[in-house]
């Protein structure tokens, strides 16, 4: 593997982020964050492929296409969170001349919809209790390695 610096890139995109507080309850609250990047390389004249490909034209590596972010929080008191996050990324490419299109496999970014609950509780200003299941959906995808399956946490917290 070797790295390289790309002649010139474009990157064209929007991201759209909001909050909502109070949404149709007291307690609940609704963020999102959308991103699209339309990531390019405009040129690339030091590139050269064994098999032919070029890189001109194509996804810039490491820079997903889309990528969300959804949490409802609800908090029925002071003391209680209980938050429902979703995220989506869509498939990254890694390769200057995006050759790599294998998914599930060592070194691939593929793409994922994970959902994660969690539940904490403050029992006072110095200690709180956290209860969680990250990837509850269980997807499995790689980020160049495998990333963990469904994973369950818990924690407690004192602040001295």
């Amino acid at each position: 593997t070797t790295f390289q610096n790309v002649g010139l890139t474009r990157n064209r995109g929007i991201e759209v982020v909001g909050e909502l507080n109070n949404l149709f309850i007291p307690g609940l609250s609704l963020s999102n964050s959308l991103t699209y990047v339309d990531s390019r390389i405009i040129s690339d004249a030091g590139f050269q492929s064994a098999t032919g490909t070029i890189a001109t034209g194509q996804h810039v590596p490491y820079v997903p296409a889309l990528r969300n972010t959804t949490v409802a929080t609800y908090r029925p008191t002071e003391s209680v969170a209980l938050t429902l996050g979703a995220r989506y990324q869509s498939m990254i490419q890694s390769s200057l001349d995006n050759t790599d299109s294998v998914s599930h496999v060592m070194g691939a970014f593929d793409s994922f919809f994970v959902v994660d609950v969690h539940a904490r509780y403050q029992f006072n200003k110095a200690i709180s209790a956290d209860l969680g299941v990250d990837n509850l959906n269980n997807d499995s995808y790689f980020l160049f390695h495998p990333f963990p399956g469904r994973t369950f946490i818990a924690s407690l917290k004192v602040k001295l």
